[in-house]
């Protein structure tokens, strides 16, 4: 869980115990001194810990994750700072509840291979394995190596075409030498490295573990080493997450630099609240719906829950809007009661929408097809179109910006739906965000700043309120 709890000091000092990757720029040797990622984070939770009687020191050695792995299992070091979860890790293994950044899958070939049949690979690690599950071995001839140093060599040398790896450690390999390199991304998304515990260490201690790596991350130092590096290109802190969503206002919308919106807002305020930072990119639905699955962004808001999207998203358990669905129509053409018996009325709709299968079903009206609920808006108002099939809230949005509100009038019809904030479910990090963003909402929708923020759009609480 992401609820953060205050732990007291522990009453006897502990020294725990971790070792180093030989994995470059995660734990390298410059001048003849340690540096890196992963070191970095090392001597800032160092520091973090001794003020919680903890005394964190290093073994003095680099090794493999072959042999990191063999000494957590048989508990010879307590922990080591940067690794990915796997189902075998997982048995073996405990897990910080927070992870310490998102990484990504990628190739680096030397500039002008036009064709990859030898890829290289660090054995014993997750990108091995799921290079052996997506490469045919008809098709490449993959070559197993203890160390990326080891695999730049013999890229460098000729005897590979590629290396498979992390592109946090490819992509300071191509930040050295952009020139002799090129970089491909691998299309099977992001995942997160973690602390991982031994399971001799004891649960106290984690939690203290825990609340060290959120104050880190909440903080921005996890940020600002990542930028020291010079690898936001190729990284992002655990709290930095990307949503995508369409222009859907008034729930959110943008002017090409900020996001607005009722739950645009929302979103923005109690993440930020919560410790995250976020960002939202303009995105087709078809187009964002794929790069979740694909786990290339990691979610989306103002979305219905469907039992296909909760294959592979996590739907928070509060919803944060509620839309109403039913027919716009002139008042001064129609009466309430004439659409009740809508015979042969011309009805615009926006194909793609929940309401398009009952619409088909109604054989009384004229469907006509529409590029867009602002393109709808103005063909009723010139009386070409009778009736708007829309969503209350956002046809009404339109209609206001035209200055036409008195004229128009609403007819509820399909029901309420709901919309949630939904998130990929590349790991179980997520559901635990957003167990805590609900906890939050349900606080904060009850709040005269949440009324105000519907205000804003021209809604009452009453009109928009979830439940």
């Amino acid at each position: 869980m992401l609820l953060i709890v205050l732990f007291p000091f522990l009453v006897f000092p502990i020294t725990l115990k971790t070792t180093f990757q030989i994995a470059t720029p995660k734990y390298m040797v410059i001048n003849g001194k340690p540096t890196g990622v992963g070191y970095e984070i090392f001597q800032k939770l160092k520091r973090s810990l001794e003020n919680r009687g903890i005394d964190l020191v290093w073994d003095g050695k680099f090794r493999n994750m072959e042999e990191i792995q063999s000494l957590l299992s048989s508990c010879k070091i307590d922990l080591f700072i940067g690794m990915s979860k796997t189902k075998k890790r997982m048995e073996k293994f405990n897990f910080s509840s927070y992870p310490l950044y998102s990484l990504s899958y990628v190739f680096l070939t030397r500039r002008g291979i036009r064709r990859v049949k030898k890829i290289l690979v660090v054995g014993g690690t997750k990108t091995e394995s799921l290079l052996l599950k997506t490469a045919p071995p008809k098709q490449f001839n993959i070559i197993r190596v203890q160390s990326v140093d080891r695999a730049v060599s013999l890229l460098d040398s000729g005897k590979a075409d590629a290396i498979f790896y992390n592109s946090m450690s490819l992509g300071y390999i191509y930040n050295q030498n952009p020139l002799k390199y090129s970089i491909i991304t691998h299309f099977s998304g992001k995942y997160y490295q973690f602390v991982a515990f031994s399971k001799c260490l004891r649960k106290d201690v984690r939690e203290v573990l825990n609340k060290a790596v959120f104050e880190m991350l909440k903080s921005g130092e996890i940020k600002a080493i990542i930028l020291n590096f010079a690898l936001w290109n190729y990284m992002k802190p655990a709290n930095y997450l990307i949503f995508a969503v369409s222009n859907w206002p008034p729930y959110e919308f943008t002017d090409g630099e900020r996001w607005f919106g009722i739950d645009a807002e929302v979103v923005q305020k109690l993440f930020k609240e919560l410790g995250f930072e976020i960002e939202i990119e303009k995105m087709s639905l078809a187009r964002t719906l794929e790069s979740i699955k694909l786990g290339i962004i990691d979610g989306t808001f103002s979305i219905p829950e469907t039992s296909d999207r909760k294959k592979y998203m996590y739907f928070s358990s509060e919803p944060i809007s509620v839309s109403v669905d039913g027919f716009l129509y002139r008042k001064d053409r129609f009466r309430e009661k004439d659409l009740y018996t809508p015979m042969n009325l011309v009805c615009g709709y926006v194909p793609g929408y929940a309401y398009e299968n009952v619409l088909n079903q109604e054989t009384s009206l004229r469907l006509i097809p529409l590029s867009s609920i602002e393109y709808g808006v103005r063909a009723l108002l010139a009386g070409r179109i009778d009736i708007l099939a829309t969503n209350k809230f956002v046809g009404m949005y339109y209609v206001r910006k035209l200055g036409e509100a008195e004229k128009v009038s609403f007819l509820p019809v399909f029901g309420k739906d709901y919309y949630y904030v939904a998130l990929s479910k590349i790991d179980s990090y997520h559901k635990d965000i957003l167990m805590v963003f609900s906890k939050r909402f349900e606080i904060f929708k009850h709040s005269r700043e949440y009324e105000r923020i519907l205000e804003g759009y021209g809604l009452s609480y009453e009109e928009a309120r979830i439940m």
